[in-house]
């Protein structure tokens, strides 16, 4: 078994929440493809049902800021209340307007390329998973 195959037993660590399907789908593969377990809803009602069944496992939302039903600050901030260590990291056309209103989490412009979205997603988690004894992630320890 590698580590890739290992690691994909283990339930989501990522949850990516866009109300556009092709941004979802694309984000969603990219990330996979880097390894990461993914969680996807493309609405906020999906999102919170996701996030409670990955919950002990989930470490960061990767959320779009504007979509139709419930807007991504809202609905982070409601996950934040299940789980308060979640990071959280944002995706929007205009990161710029949003600083004020997202001070405490991080934003990704769109369109972004992979290798922001791969940095800015392991800079992230590097930051959840405080090293083991090895000296390497967590998620590798196990």
């Amino acid at each position: 078994m590698t580590w890739n195959d290992h690691h994909k037993a283990y339930e989501a660590e990522i949850l990516v929440v866009d109300d556009e399907q092709i941004v979802l789908n694309c984000t969603a593969t990219l990330l996979r493809r880097e390894g990461y377990a993914v969680a996807e809803a493309d609405s906020g009602e999906e999102a919170l049902l996701a996030f409670k069944k990955n919950k002990s496992t989930v470490k960061l939302l990767l959320i779009d800021v504007v979509m139709t039903e419930i807007t991504g600050p809202k609905l982070a901030l409601d996950l934040l209340q299940l789980k308060p260590d979640l990071k959280i990291l944002f995706m929007s056309a205009c990161c710029d307007l949003h600083l004020n209103a997202l001070q405490r989490c991080n934003c990704i412009a769109k369109p972004f390329t992979i290798r922001d979205l791969v940095e800015s997603v392991g800079q992230l988690l590097i930051k959840a998973n405080p090293p083991c004894s090895a000296g390497l992630p967590r998620r590798d320890c196990l």
